[in-house]
C-alpha cells in the first residue's frame, strides 16, 4: 500500500535508494581515509583532510540510517517530516568529502593552481546546490503537509527569509576564507558544526518521528515549523562553516622549497632520517 499516493513527491518511495546512495559514499570515504592513514605524511596541514572527512563519514551514516527508516514509514506526513529533517545530510557530508579533497590537493600539489581551482569551484557549487534543494524541499513539504489547504503565509515567508540569510552567510564565509589568518580554527569549527548538525538531526528525528501515527493527521503547525527551521538553519550553518574552511589558491601558489642536496629526508611518521636529498650514484 502506498501511504503517499496523493502528494506531489513521495519520500517513502525514494527512501531506500537514497539510503543506499549515502551508504555507498560513506563506504568509499571510509576506504579513502584508511588509505590516507597509511601514506607518507606531507610537511604541513596534514590533519585537515581527516578533520573534515571524519565528521562527513558520521553524517553520511546517519543519512543512510534515517532514509532506511523513512522507507518503511506508514504515515505520509511523518515520513515527510523525517525527510525534511534529514534533507541536508547528504549534501553536507558530500561537501565535507570535497573539502577534504581540496586540502589533499593543496598539500600534495603545492604550486599547481588549476586542480585546486577546480575543486574549490566544485565545493562552492555543492554549497549552492544544497541550499537550493533545501528551499525546494521546504516548499514541497509545506504544500503537502498542509494539503488540501495552503501553508500559513508567515511560515512560507519565514523560510524564504531564512534561506536569504543563509545565502548571505555563504557569501560571507567565502570571503572570510580569503582573509590572511590561520586555517586551523576554521577547519576545526567546520568539523564540529558538522558533528553538531548530525547530533541535532538525530535528536529531532527521534523526538518527532517517535510520535504516534494518530497525531500526524492533521500535522500540528508547530511540528512543521520546527522541522523546517531546524533543517534550514543547522544545515546552512554547517555548509557555511565548511566553505570558510576551504584553502585558498593564493596560499597554494607558493611551492614548497626543494631540499638541499645531501639534506636528510625525515619520515614524519617516526621521525627517523631515511635518506638524503642527493640523487643516487650511477
Amino acid at each position: 500500500m502506498n501511504v503517499c499516493d496523493d502528494v506531489d513527491w513521495n519520500p517513502v518511495e525514494v527512501g531506500q535508494t537514497h539510503s543506499q546512495l549515502a551508504a555507498v559514499i560513506a563506504g568509499f570515504l571510509f576506504a579513502g581515509i584508511v588509505f590516507l592513514l597509511g601514506r607518507r605524511r606531507p610537511p604541513q596541514n596534514d590533519s585537515y583532510p581527516y578533520v573534515l572527512m571524519l565528521p562527513s563519514f558520521f553524517v553520511l551514516l546517519l543519512d543512510s540510517f534515517f532514509f532506511s527508516v523513512i522507507s518503511g514509514e506508514q504515515s505520509c506526513n511523518r515520513a515527510w517530516t523525517e525527510t525534511m529533517i534529514a534533507a541536508g545530510l547528504l549534501g553536507t557530508g558530500s561537501l565535507g568529502v570535497f573539502g577534504g579533497l581540496c586540502w589533499l590537493i593543496y598539500n600534495s600539489r603545492r604550486g599547481e593552481r588549476e586542480p585546486l581551482r577546480i575543486m574549490l569551484v566544485t565545493c562552492h557549487i555543492i554549497a549552492v546546490v544544497v541550499l537550493t534543494h533545501l528551499q525546494v524541499t521546504t516548499s514541497y513539504y509545506l504544500d503537502d503537509i498542509f494539503r488540501p489547504g495552503d501553508p500559513p503565509f508567515w511560515l512560507s515567508a519565514t523560510t524564504w527569509v531564512v534561506t536569504g540569510a543563509i545565502a548571505c552567510l555563504l557569501v560571507c564565509a567565502s570571503l572570510a576564507r580569503r582573509l590572511p589568518r590561520r586555517k586551523s580554527p576554521l577547519v576545526h569549527a567546520a568539523a564540529y558544526c558538522s558533528l553538531f548538525y548530525g547530533v541535532i538531526c538525530s535528536v529531532a528525528f527521534a523526538l518527532l518521528g517517535g510520535r504516534p501515527k494518530s497525531s500526524w493527521e492533521p500535522t500540528p503547525g508547530w511540528i512543521a515549523m520546527t522541522a523546517v527551521l531546524l533543517a534550514l538553519t543547522t544545515a546552512g550553518i554547517a555548509v557555511a562553516s565548511q566553505v570558510a574552511a576551504l584553502p585558498t589558491r593564493k596560499e597554494a601558489q607558493t611551492a614548497t622549497p626543494p631540499s638541499a642536496p645531501g639534506a636528510p629526508i625525515t619520515d614524519r611518521r617516526d621521525g627517523v632520517a631515511t635518506g638524503t636529498g642527493a640523487p643516487p650514484d650511477g
